[in-house]
């Protein structure tokens, strides 16, 4: 929810709610009701709001949770995963240049998910 996102925003920024008050030209009341649910902010506060975390707008106010890179990483190999017994479902019936193109698609589809594990392992030690 927006408010949830909104409060972890603003403490992530050690932002007191004074602060980023001022900054977005409302009270601090406003930015506890915005905080506490009781009221969503006006698509032209959103956008600033959005611009002072540097994040998008449609971030603050979609439902879903943003994933983190390891989060999409796994997600993306167990997508990779199901492409790859769709295709060897494929590859049985298929003829020989069939087989050549999906097997060099499937390679391409297992390098892919090796990069994406080892981008996600390095970022993970990074930290």
């Amino acid at each position: 929810m927006f408010c949830d996102k909104f409060r972890k925003l603003r403490l992530k920024n050690n932002y007191t709610q004074s602060e980023l008050a001022k900054k977005l030209n409302v009270s601090q009341p406003t930015i506890a009701s915005w905080e506490a649910g009781k009221r969503i902010p006006k698509w032209k506060s959103i956008k600033k709001i959005a611009e002072i975390f540097n994040v998008s707008p449609e971030s603050l106010i979609n439902e879903t949770e943003e994933k983190t890179e390891t989060e999409t990483v796994f997600a993306t190999r167990e997508n990779i995963a199901d492409l790859i017994f769709m295709a060897a479902r494929v590859l049985c019936g298929s003829d020989e240049k069939t087989k050549k193109m999906l097997s060099k698609a499937l390679e391409a589809l297992l390098e892919f998910s090796e990069e994406g594990e080892d981008h996600a392992e390095h970022k993970k030690t990074d930290k």
